[in-house]
């Protein structure tokens, strides 16, 4: 009889053991998104001074972009997920900094494109070999060129390259996991998914 109610009780306590057990594992919020990427420490590399011969040891720091799903797993651990890489666990004391994607560098592109641009025209027209008044031209002309030609590559490949705004998640905030909140609420396109 004895052997019975230990049984039973046995039973009862692993019938309640593993809800409880997994609605303490999977209170996490999830975000969806494709616009944030994290820098983390991980670990630390020894680097060589030539001149000296001695070794330093120098934190790396590695990043994951483009980041899809981003899931807190409990108050220390995160789990992220991009194109080329699923279900990669964070220690959130580590993340050193989390990167909001705000556009591309289509701007700076296109001026960098401009300014080298229009550098190497005018040096191309005023190396031609007119006389006189159409020197000034043939300048002028490989100026105007320039400008169209660096503008039109600057702006296809400053497009091509996101722009991050970074948010630094350091030594100084006691609590990183509402910190990291915080900064993925800043992005209004993050949808966000309560277990």
């Amino acid at each position: 009889m004895q052997t019975r109610k230990i049984k039973y009780l046995i039973l009862l306590v692993l019938l309640f053991e593993g809800p409880v057990i997994y609605s303490q594992t999977d209170t996490g919020q999830t975000y969806f998104t494709k616009n944030i990427s994290i820098d983390y420490y991980n670990g630390t590399k020894n680097q060589i001074n030539f001149e000296t011969h001695k070794f330093t040891e120098v934190t790396n720091i590695e990043s994951i972009d483009n980041i899809s799903i981003l899931r807190f797993v409990n108050d220390s651990i995160i789990s992220v997920s991009n194109e080329s890489r699923a279900n990669v666990r964070l220690n959130i004391n580590k993340i050193s900094g989390v990167g909001l994607k705000n556009g591309s560098n289509l701007g700076y592109g296109i001026a960098i494109g401009v300014l080298a641009g229009l550098g190497a025209g005018v040096a191309i027209g005023a190396a031609n070999e007119s006389p006189g008044w159409l020197k000034g031209f043939a300048t002028a002309g490989g100026g105007a060129l320039g400008i169209l030609i660096g503008g039109l590559f600057g702006g296809m490949i400053g497009g091509f390259i996101p722009d991050y705004e970074m948010y630094e998640l350091g030594d100084k905030y006691s609590d990183k996991k509402s910190e990291l909140e915080r900064i993925l609420k800043i992005d209004s396109k993050i949808n966000i998914v309560n277990y």
